[in-house]
């Protein structure tokens, strides 16, 4: 039987096997750490204690077995490592099954990031790098948009899948949710519900939504934000066009998200606590940009950010390592009256402790590394996937139609009903030779042409049923 075998039970590992599990994959979790195997024990997979770096680990988990090896430990090297000295014991191994893929889950380690994709599988026997930066970066952004949205899954291309919580007073309640929609100007359809009782359905023509469920709407571009979060019965300040934005770690995603943000027309400060850090990011072309100040100095330091007007921005992000430290520097920034807050976080039951204490914005690490690692599981099927956070039972993915795929001048609605009621089609990016790509809600009469993109919400239960009727 094939296996999955998965190095490291840490919250990235647990969070991917038990996706797997939902797939009803044949996962196996290896761990040396007896504290990490006891957090892992509800999963319903084989726990192996052991060293991954082990030929006698390997052996016992069925490395001649398995389609695919995930390393997800706390150690980019290891993990990189890892890949290699697997795929060549198993190499020199008798019996050996099929082929197997590696995935490693790869943080900080710049080459990885950097190095052409070819050029680093040939040398590190990785096939797939798992890097959450630009997910952060995606999400974190969309999610300042508007504090009551509770996550902004990016599915790619300004695509996003949105969730809110509906409250009373909403013109959603008290009628069917489509009907409901097509009435408020400018506002997508929702297209996922779980309700307060826990059970989670593609919303169709006769879906109504009570106070306290959760609503998925998909909508191509963040600036509809706040649209879904005033038809959902909520009420704040819109973002300014370009905001001031003050950057705490000259971290990779601290540069990304200056980045994001110079792109955008706005003013960035970005406080580095290291001189040698904020030295390079001086002279590197980025720090070059007119818009960008880079200041050396500790985050805590109150007359520092009183120097720099940390009260006269409007958004203040914290990407330091330190989860306590970036909940007190965004403490901070409340204080001193910065209207939005951000920051990145490893444990991911800290997000939800962040918005109960009023800070508008965090994004776990980890967490973005569970839909990371399981974009590249799912890489049969070439596009984007995402697991729904804050409604688990939901997963989003996108699916490119190439030029030979079987899909084209298939009717939406025809292939919606090999979906048998479990995924919806809920955005489609057009692209047409000569033109720029325009991204909509399809009506289920369209025919799909070759090049364009699907966004699909699915309930995780159909993932298999609905990457069969997707492949090309």
């Amino acid at each position: 039987m094939k296996v999955v075998i998965i190095a490291g039970a840490g919250e990235v590992g647990r969070g991917v096997a038990q996706a797997l599990i939902y797939e009803r994959k044949n996962v196996i979790l290896v761990d040396s750490d007896p504290d990490a195997l006891k957090s892992a024990q509800s999963l319903e997979c084989l726990l192996i204690a052991g060293d991954i770096m082990s030929r006698e680990t390997l052996n016992h988990a069925g490395i001649q077995n398995a389609e695919l090896l995930i390393m997800a430990t706390n150690s980019d090297e290891r993990n990189i490592l890892g890949c290699a000295f697997a795929k060549d014991h198993r190499q020199n191994m008798e019996g050996v099954s099929g082929e197997m893929a590696t995935i490693a889950r790869v943080n900080r380690m710049l080459v990885a990031r950097e190095d052409e994709s070819e050029v680093f599988h040939r040398w590190s026997s990785v096939d797939h790098v798992a890097n959450s930066d630009m997910e952060i970066v995606a999400e974190l952004t969309a999610g300042l948009i508007s504090p009551h949205i509770l996550h902004t899954a990016p599915m790619g291309k300004d695509a996003y899948i949105s969730v809110s919580k509906i409250s009373e007073g909403s013109p959603l309640l008290g009628q069917p949710l489509i009907q409901a929609a097509d009435e408020i100007d400018g506002l997508p359809i929702p297209v996922g519900i779980v309700a307060s009782g826990g059970k989670s359905s593609i919303v169709d023509e006769s879906t109504e939504a009570e106070s306290g469920d959760l609503l998925l709407f998909a909508a191509s571009g963040v600036h509809v934000q706040t649209r879904i979060s005033t038809a959902c019965g909520f009420t704040s300040e819109p973002m300014v066009d370009h905001p001031r934005v003050i950057i705490f770690g000259a971290t990779s995603v601290g540069k990304d998200l200056a980045r994001h943000y110079l792109a955008k027309e706005s003013y960035v400060t970005v406080v580095e606590p290291d001189l040698n850090i904020a030295n390079d990011l001086v002279g590197s072309n980025l720090g070059n940009h007119r818009r960008l100040d880079v200041i050396h100095g500790e985050p805590g330091d109150v007359d520092l950010l009183k120097d720099i007007g940390m009260a006269d921005h409007d958004i203040a992000i914290s990407t330091l390592d330190d989860d306590n430290g970036a909940i007190a520097i965004a403490m901070r920034a409340v204080d001193e009256g910065v209207g939005r807050t951000g920051l990145i976080v490893d444990d991911s039951t800290l997000v939800d402790t962040v918005r109960r204490i009023g800070l508008t914005r965090a994004v776990s690490r980890r967490e973005v590394s569970i839909s990371a690692v399981m974009e590249h599981v799912h890489s049969y099927v070439e596009g984007r996937f995402q697991i729904i956070r804050q409604a688990k039972e939901f997963v989003a993915m996108s699916v490119h139609i190439t030029p030979d795929h079987n899909l084209i001048n298939t009717n939406i609605s025809k292939l919606e009903s090999k979906f048998k009621g479990g995924a919806k089609i809920v955005l489609l990016e057009r692209n047409r030779e000569g033109m720029n790509p325009v991204t909509f809600s399809p009506e289920p009469s369209m025919e799909l042409e070759m090049n364009d993109r699907l966004v699909i919400l699915l309930l995780r239960e159909s993932i298999t049923n609905v990457e069969a009727k997707l492949r090309s």
